[in-house]
């Protein structure tokens, strides 16, 4: 009996299995940091990128979205009274709100295609504590506003 096959075999696989290139924890299959690196909830996404979830804010959501060259991702989404729409924007270093003439091309790819209106609102800047969080507010016209953000962390 000839153990030349089987040789071949395993050095093959080895071989195979020495090429792998991922580090300890990354899934494959979305570049991701593995599942306990993820953000679980919108005010832990929101605290990463220096931000807060507002004392007002209801129906909070949290999608964790896979984008090129950001090795984190979030889309958070909250309900937010008017009247504090301003002071959201003006924390954490957004700068205040400006009018929204269009979706942030850059930011799309977490939020997808939303609707811009004359009435809606925008405010987005860097965390001035760690400049690779990229952030971005769109604030929907009505009372309670529909505030959408976009969250990517992009390593320098």
């Amino acid at each position: 009996m000839s153990l030349r096959p089987f040789a071949v075999v395993t050095l093959t696989l080895l071989a195979l299995a020495a090429c792998s290139t991922d580090a300890p924890g990354t899934d494959r299959s979305s570049g991701a940091s593995s599942s306990s690196d993820v953000a679980t909830d919108p005010a832990e996404a929101l605290g990463r990128a220096g931000l807060a979830l507002p004392s007002g804010a209801t129906a909070a959501s949290l999608d964790v979205v896979e984008v090129e060259d950001a090795d984190e991702a979030y889309a958070v989404s909250f309900q937010l009274a008017r009247s504090q729409v301003e002071e959201f924007c003006s924390s954490g270093g957004l700068g205040g709100s400006l009018p929204a003439v269009t979706l942030n091309p850059t930011h799309e790819p977490v939020l997808g295609a939303l609707p811009v209106s004359s009435e809606s609102r925008s405010c987005d800047a860097v965390d001035p504590d760690n400049p690779s969080w990229w952030r971005y507010v769109l604030v929907d016209p009505g009372d309670p506003a529909t505030v959408h953000v976009s969250l990517m962390h992009v390593p320098r």
